[in-house]
């Protein structure tokens, strides 16, 4: 009415006039643009640089610097430094947490988690040092890395413990978890890959069969971990070692790890995947 009466700039002219009343300065939180596509990234930042006269009004933006730059790049095929430069007046470098402190943040929720004696029976503390030091540790870089995992992980644990008893193995699923977060796409192939993941090694040519199929599910996965990503196979999944140049397991280790409630047996395989969350 009234509002829809008055011209832009005359709209705009009422709300400086009213922010300049304020006595405490707005401050406007924007987190993660580094997350953005590199179209939805120039629009938030000429938004920015459309309102930034506004008085009283403060932008704290917290990003990936060289990550939203390229980002500009892509998008105007300029350069994304430059452009940052004409809008944003002061910019602070925040150092990345001790990596030590991460996995300290990690371990202590994890410990809280997995604190019920149902679940830390089964925890082996030998084997999740060996799959964490030689694999698991390249996907927890960051604390929104730990924050991530550890939210839906809780209701993980809350999922499969039913009447006090604790339905899978604790290393496995933690495992399982990281590959659903943070490789989905390899996570998918895997629920539909019992057969291959838990059969002993097969004889002629299916072996080369086995082979391929799991390089393409392994070339699913980010290409800077899929080395890593290869060997959580390994630990997961023992029947699938030779594939990857390692050992053959006999029939008799099938009753262990069905008595250890692993991923690996094909008896509870499908047990891991009956849930499906969201990341």
């Amino acid at each position: 009415t009234e509002t829809a009466a008055k011209s832009l700039s005359e709209v705009k002219e009422e709300l400086v006039h009213d922010l300049r009343r304020l006595k405490s300065p707005i401050l406007v939180t924007l987190d993660d643009l580094d997350r953005l596509t590199p179209s939805e990234t120039l629009e938030v930042f000429q938004l920015i640089k459309a309102n930034g006269d506004f008085p009283n009004v403060i932008y704290l933006i917290l990003c990936d610097r060289n990550v939203v730059e390229t980002s500009i790049t892509r998008a105007l095929s300029v350069s994304g430094r430059d452009y940052l430069e004409k809008i944003v007046q002061v910019a602070f470098d925040v150092p990345m947490i001790n990596i030590e402190r991460v996995r300290q943040v990690l371990f202590s929720r994890l410990n809280s988690l997995l604190a019920a004696e149902s679940v830390s029976n089964r925890f082996s503390e030998k084997r999740w040092a060996n799959i964490f030091l030689s694999s698991l540790n390249e996907y927890f870089i960051t604390l929104r890395d730990v924050n991530r995992f550890i939210s839906t992980f809780a209701f993980q644990i809350s999922s499969f413990t039913v009447e006090g008893v604790f339905e899978v193995n604790p290393i496995d699923l933690i495992v399982l978890e990281v590959i659903r977060l943070y490789e989905p796409e390899v996570y998918d192939a895997l629920q539909f890959s019992r057969e291959i993941l838990t059969s002993p090694r097969p004889d002629g040519p299916a072996a080369e069969t086995t082979k391929a199929t799991l390089k393409v599910i392994v070339e699913l996965g980010s290409e800077s971990r899929r080395v890593a990503l290869a060997r959580l196979l390994q630990h997961l999944f023992p029947n699938v070692e030779w594939a990857f140049g390692g050992a053959n397991y006999a029939q008799g280790y099938a009753q262990q790890w069905y008595r250890e409630l692993r991923v690996c047996s094909p008896k509870l395989f499908d047990r891991y995947f009956r849930l499906t969350v969201s990341g």
